[in-house]
């Protein structure tokens, strides 16, 4: 005979079913209730494959299937349930590793995009260093004039110190300010913005008798890439040139003609080289424009004049 509830084949004597667990109902006269084997009555269960399928894709759906047959299909219950549950679960799995995939390729994106943005910032401030128009600063292509360019004001070499300071907020320690030096001597001074060094000067007494520093006459600048990277207002130089910019041998040349002398330098992978201008050697009066490359890039650039002429 059969269940009457799951449709399986039981043994005659069986008050439970093997399959389903169900109690077989027993009629008043004894005999047992079962479901025969004509046409109409179920002969044995079988799992609905399509709705394991539609519960693996949509749980939900799984869930619903298994409230709904678990009585009269068990077999189709079970296997939707099942499958549901492996469906959500995989689910779950998925989007989590997806989410952290979009969050990772989303910051891996985001870094590429400033990182390119920044590189073409860079090359477009370099590139219009290059080409500046100068014209509303008046500054020269020629060295020998001794001009220099900052904060939008051109001063000339020699200057005061106190007009230097003025006009680039730079200043010495006030031990070097108030230091006295003596008559038609000379000495190198660091300036500071913010505690932070920003240009080396050099100071020359000729004032006929001894002298403080700031009382003295600036007769050369120097600026590095390290004082610009650092913080310090750039100065702009003859030509256009500014610390910390890229530069080619051929572009000084066109600049201000052969140097006086080019002194170069290089050792693994580090080359030096120092573009060399000057009129005058004595040291009273000499003057010379000098420029350090390192790697392709302005390390140093310096002004000198001495001579009030």
């Amino acid at each position: 005979m059969y269940c009457k509830w799951c449709g399986s084949k039981i043994d005659e004597n069986s008050k439970f079913c093997p399959n389903c667990g169900k109690e077989v109902l027993t009629s008043n006269d004894g005999s047992q209730s079962v479901i025969s084997d004509d046409s109409n009555m179920v002969k044995g269960e079988k799992a609905n494959v399509w709705f394991a399928v539609l519960s693996f894709f949509i749980p939900l759906a799984g869930l619903i299937v298994f409230l709904v047959k678990k009585d009269k299909e068990p077999k189709t219950a079970k296997v939707s349930g099942i499958c549901a549950i492996v469906g959500f679960l995989l689910s779950f799995v998925l989007s989590i590793i997806l989410f952290f995939l979009v969050i990772n390729g989303g910051l891996k994106l985001t870094e590429n995009l400033v990182d390119k943005s920044l590189n073409t910032f860079d090359k477009v401030i370099d590139k219009n260093e290059d080409v500046i128009d100068h014209s509303d600063d008046n500054i020269t292509n020629d060295w020998d004039d001794y001009e220099f360019v900052i904060n939008g004001k051109e001063l000339e070499l020699p200057c005061s110190y106190n007009e230097l300071k003025s006009v680039t907020g730079f200043s010495a320690k006030s031990s070097d300010e108030n230091s006295v030096l003596s008559n038609n001597y000379y000495t190198i001074v660091n300036m500071y913005k913010n505690d932070k060094l920003a240009l080396s000067i050099e100071v020359l007494n000729d004032t006929g008798s001894d002298a403080k520093y700031v009382d003295s006459k600036v007769t050369r600048v120097s600026q590095s890439e390290y004082q610009v990277s650092n913080g310090a207002d750039k100065i702009t130089f003859p030509g256009g040139l500014v610390a910390g910019q890229e530069i080619t041998e051929d572009k000084i040349k066109q600049l201000f003609g052969e140097p006086t002398d080019v002194n170069n330098y290089s050792s693994d992978g580090y080359e030096s080289i120092t573009y060399t201008y000057n009129e005058d050697t004595s040291w009273t009066t000499t003057n010379y424009f000098k420029i350090q490359v390192v790697n392709g890039v302005i390390s140093e650039i310096t002004l000198d004049n001495r001579n009030d002429d």
